[in-house]
């Protein structure tokens, strides 16, 4: 298989799982330089590694294609500036692709394509380029969710969790309210969709400690209480879960035992080899850490 936007895909959901390259290419006893071309859109993977891997992901191949085919669109343009951090793409593609939505209003992919450009900009240098009028329209994408006039769908999932930075705190905290009761209570066939959810939520409950952390906490126990509703089978989401909890605590009091517990529990990762995790996890406190003021801490 050799089509770019399947290998780009993976390495998203592979990321999304915390699942190094080089375990992923041990699974199909290959290189990480074969599986990371394959990733990259530079090389070729048979279909049976292929359908391999995503039994290890525990993912269904039918609908791997089909949210690579419905869902790759939006983000097509901009997954690789996202990773090779290159916000200079990101501003020019985030700012041509708006003022060409502008002029197409019933574009709504479109849209969706310059506002997660945005969020990704943001999410590397801290600075909103988006209008008011953007986050109106973003907000107007939500709205019937957020009313209770329909259910969520996976592309709304997937847009929720990738424009979460061009979102007040308040319009955060109202949608992961409505998406755990809606998504969670769903028995979706693969883990994949499943993870996408859980993961928005996660992602959600990280920035609102930076933002409002009364919310943050708010949502966090709530999120504790349904949490019987996935099970051991999403490990690393549980433990990015723990992690929450930790940097509520630090956030709320930010002295040097609070900070002890998260570094003892970073450490403890290392133990079984979740040193992408682990790498994750740091970068958040050090977000929280410079939102604190205790750049101290940075050694």
């Amino acid at each position: 298989m050799t089509y770019y936007d399947y290998g780009l895909r993976f390495k998203y959901l592979r990321k999304q799982r915390n699942i190094s390259l080089k375990t992923a290419a041990q699974v199909i006893n290959t290189s990480r330089q074969g599986l990371g071309n394959w990733e990259n859109g530079k090389g070729n993977l048979g279909f049976e590694e292929v359908i391999q891997l995503l039994k290890y992901l525990e993912i269904n191949p039918t609908e791997f294609i089909d949210s690579s085919l419905k869902f790759y669109d939006l983000t097509s343009d901009i997954k690789f500036a996202y990773i090779d951090n290159d916000t200079e793409y990101l501003k020019a593609y985030a700012t041509n692709t708006l003022i060409r939505a502008h002029n197409h209003l019933t574009d709504k992919d479109l849209f969706l394509k310059g506002i997660i450009a945005c969020n990704f900009y943001y999410e590397l240098t801290q600075k909103d380029i988006s209008s008011k009028q953007d986050k109106d329209r973003l907000r107007s994408f939500f709205s019937n969710i957020d009313s209770g006039d329909r259910n969520w769908t996976m592309k709304d999932v997937y847009v929720f969790g990738n424009t979460q930075h061009m979102m007040s705190s308040s319009e955060i905290y109202s949608l992961s309210y409505s998406l755990i009761f809606d998504g969670l209570k769903h028995e979706y066939e693969s883990k994949e969709w499943k993870v996408a959810i859980i993961s928005s939520l996660l992602n959600a409950n990280f920035i609102l400690i930076n933002t409002d952390l009364k919310k943050a906490e708010s949502l966090y126990k709530l999120f504790d209480r349904n949490k019987d509703k996935f099970s051991d089978l999403y490990a690393n989401e549980k433990i990015r879960l723990a992690f929450i909890r930790g940097f509520i605590t630090y956030s709320k009091d930010p002295n040097k035992q609070n900070r002890r517990k998260i570094e003892e529990l970073l450490e403890s990762l290392k133990l079984f080899n979740l040193f992408d995790l682990e790498e994750g996890l740091r970068f958040t406190l050090g977000q929280i850490d410079n939102h604190l003021g205790l750049y101290d801490y940075h050694s």
